[in-house]
């Protein structure tokens, strides 16, 4: 679990139809990083800023809540950043789960993280988006958007 009020990148992962199954796509990162000290979640699209995100988390906790949705419920898991790789930088294959290995050229930054930890349910409640301290779960409901640095609250 995070440290009280921590900063954190959060990440929604994927689209249940574009996975072999969140729990399985959840548990291949899992596995790398116990196997390697971390493993790569690659994300596509637009990359992110990493200079602002350097800034925003504190260095020494950096941490990646992982986000995923079944059915009306949203669910949380966090993870220790070990780095961020932008384009044209990439990790080694075997760092990458392999049910998207094929898609590592598309990937314009990998979030290099350790194992993963489920979190308990209420964590999500009193988290708040860290620009307006919006609470995160509204924001989930309402948009898209899958990259944002919250606020986590004990």
């Amino acid at each position: 679990m995070p440290d009280p009020d921590c900063i954190a990148l959060t990440f929604r992962l994927g689209k249940p139809e574009e996975l072999p199954s969140v729990a399985d796509a959840i548990a291949a990162h899992h596995d790398i990083a116990q196997a390697h000290g971390h493993a790569a979640l690659g994300k596509t699209g637009r990359a992110l800023a990493t200079p602002t995100i350097d800034r925003a988390i504190a260095p020494d906790r950096p941490t990646l809540l992982i986000i995923t949705r079944s059915g009306a419920d949203f669910h949380a898991h966090c993870a220790p950043i070990h780095d961020i790789l932008s384009h044209p930088h990439a990790p080694a294959e075997h760092l990458i789960p392999r049910y998207y290995r094929h898609l590592r050229h598309d990937i314009r930054t990998w979030i290099m993280i350790g194992p993963i930890t489920p979190l308990p349910a209420e964590t999500l409640a009193t988290t708040t988006l860290r620009s307006n301290n919006r609470p995160l779960l509204e924001v989930l409901r309402t948009t898209r958007t899958a990259n944002m640095l919250v606020r986590m609250l004990a």
